[in-house]
């Protein structure tokens, strides 16, 4: 998730359009990003990078828009999903061999990777390669395992 904006869009577009047209004036372009932004309360070098982005945004000047920005992000994002569910999916190969495991082996196998993957990834993962298994099963499943060793060992220590 994104940081919140300290500045609002309104004050960014403003603040550009301001600074832009104060440097289209040779005899006020000289200081414009100092004396713009003393009116506005914004840092010289936040306005430079703001009316630079807008350049590039508007096709004035080479670089990488916004919007292609963001939409790298996007990919970078899903790639990273991908390779992810694949790492699962590989470690899972077992599972995809015939009938549903047993869910005490499914459990195991999570137990196993959860440091790795997260518990809720490889259960979406598994649950979208056929293996049907929600996060609460597992959590159940692993309490009722705890309880069962933890009362074990209690009563190997009695005797």
């Amino acid at each position: 998730m994104a940081a919140p904006r300290k500045y609002p869009d309104e004050l960014r577009e403003r603040a550009s359009r301001m600074a832009v047209d104060a440097r289209q004036y040779p005899a006020t372009k000289s200081g414009t990003f100092r004396r713009v932004g003393e009116r506005l309360g914004i840092n010289p070098e936040t306005l430079r990078n703001w009316v630079g982005q807008a350049e590039i945004d508007e096709g004035h000047r080479p670089g990488t828009t916004t919007s292609d920005a963001e939409r790298l992000a996007e990919l970078e994002k899903e790639m990273r999903e991908s390779r992810r569910a694949n790492a699962i999916l590989r470690s899972a190969l077992v599972f995809s061999r015939g009938a549903r495991p047993p869910t005490a082996l499914i459990v195991k196998f999570i137990d196993q990777h959860k440091h790795e993957f997260g518990v809720e990834p490889i259960c979406r993962t598994l649950t979208a390669a056929g293996t049907l298994i929600a996060p609460s099963t597992y959590y159940e499943s692993a309490q009722v395992l705890c309880r069962y060793f933890v009362g074990a060992g209690s009563r190997v220590g009695a005797s």
